[in-house]
């Protein structure tokens, strides 16, 4: 039939470009994906190997995270098991000479949040009216 007047083979044109491509679900992930992304992170995966295996786009692992509890739950399970490789690991090679502690350290503050310090912020008011808030950081020697 082809194109006549906003209509392609009989559908409209719009409903035609808004139908798009069907959302992915847990159906298009590998057989068994469960016990290997927990299997992964047993040994220290991140995430982006864990999205690497599954063959699926940061975008679709997170929308999954937030949309599928099965996903969710599994990931959560993977994320303690990746922590705990990470701190056994640190923990068991403090002594040994190729172990380098500050790259570990650094692995572990961006990998799982861990800080130096914290910064408390307060916020005081006076007779009901907001006081200006100011943060250490935020004094200069002059």
């Amino acid at each position: 039939m082809g194109y006549v007047g906003g209509v392609v083979d009989g559908v409209g044109y719009n409903d035609a470009m808004t139908a798009g491509r069907p959302k992915k679900t847990l159906e298009c992930l590998p057989k068994g994906w469960q016990d290997e992304v927990v299997a992964l992170a047993e040994v220290g995966a991140s995430d982006v190997e864990i999205v690497d295996y599954l063959d699926i786009s940061k975008d679709l692992f997170y929308r999954f995270i937030e949309d599928e509890p099965e996903f969710s739950s599994t990931i959560k399970k993977a994320h303690v098991k990746c922590e705990v490789w990470w701190q056994r690991n640190g923990r068991t090679n403090l002594d040994g000479k190729e172990f380098n502690s500050t790259l570990w350290y650094m692995n572990m503050k961006n990998r799982f949040g861990w800080a130096d310090k914290q910064e408390v912020k307060q916020d005081v008011t006076s007779g009901g009216k907001q006081l200006q808030s100011i943060s250490p950081h935020q004094f200069v020697d002059s």
